[in-house]
Parts: structure tokens; sequence; C-alpha cells
């Protein structure tokens, strides 16, 4: 065999024993195992749609988002948010600036929910944006949901919104 295919096979041989290699682990280090609290919606956000995401995650904290996406003509809501209390602790509620509450807002916290009040005067608005964000701390390890439970948006009059698709999710903790 001439020198530049010794060459050629030599540098054919090192990349296939180093490409063979990358493929295993070697017995090196194990993968490190997914720590901190995690939160999954349970669907993408649509237009008319209200919805629980995640924008503030720590190692032990979670703020959850409540945000309209495409409404139209909000006026009032009633919104109540069950959380998994085994797994997290509210710590407390922060208004957004989409609804521009002219009235001051409810928040009741009680064991394992969490009750909002909101109502825009004189009329209502319509849009994308932020009515509000959920503080919580993780006390254990877990997995559960959170979500709305019987939410209630009306317009001016009163009258229940039509079709707001009402979206939580699933939080995950792990030390």
């Amino acid at each position: 065999m001439n020198p530049k295919m010794r060459t050629a096979a030599a540098l054919l041989t090192v990349l296939l024993c180093f490409l063979l290699l990358a493929g295993c682990d070697g017995g090196g280090s194990p993968t490190e195992p997914r720590t901190g609290v995690f939160f999954t919606p349970d669907r993408s956000a649509g237009s008319n749609s209200v919805t629980l995401r995640a924008v503030g995650v720590a190692s032990n904290t979670l703020a959850l988002e409540i945000f309209a996406t495409e409404v139209s003509d909000l006026h009032s809501m009633v919104v109540t948010v069950v959380y998994p209390n085994n797994l997290l602790r509210f710590d407390g509620y922060r208004e957004g600036d989409f609804l521009g509450l002219s009235v001051p807002l409810t928040v009741s916290f009680f064991d394992n929910v969490v009750i909002t009040q909101l109502r825009v005067l004189p009329s209502g608005v319509s849009g994308s944006g932020t009515i509000g964000t959920l503080s919580f701390t993780a006390v254990a390890e877990g997995s559960d949901r959170v979500g709305f439970v019987d939410p209630l948006a009306q317009d001016p009059m009163g009258m229940e919104l039509a079709d707001v698709d009402w979206i939580g999710g699933r939080v995950e903790v792990a030390f």
C-alpha cells in the first residue's frame, strides 16, 4: 500500500473510532435530572382565550400569568384558579396592565383556591394582555394540574362572553 493510501486509511480509522465513541456514554457522568418548577399549558392559546402561562420560574418559585389573547369587550371577570397546595404555596397576586382597572380588584385565597374578581369601568376592553400574575413557592416534589374552575367573563351589559377558551396546565416540581 502506498504512503498516501496508508495516511487516508489511518485518518478514516480515527474518524470511525471517534464517531463510534461519540454515540456511547463511555461510563462517564450520568445526565443530571431536571430540577426546579415547571409549568406546561394544556394547549396553545388562540383568539378569545384566557391562559395560565409561566413567566417567572426559578429553582423553587413559579409566577403564572393570567393572559388574555384577542378577547373582545371584556368588562368584568371572576376567575377561580385551583392549584395543588401539597406542591405549591400561594404567595400573592399582582395586577396586570391589560384591564386598566378603575374599580379595586378582590383577591380571595382559600386552601388551594385563588379567586379574583375584576371590573373595568365604564366600558369593556379588547385585545391581548396580562390580567394578573399569581406567585407560588414550591413546597414538595410532584406533578399536578393548575386550572380554572367555573370562570366567568362578562361584557358591559353583564352578559357572559361566549366561547372564551380557558386554558390551564400542569405543574411539575423536582428538587
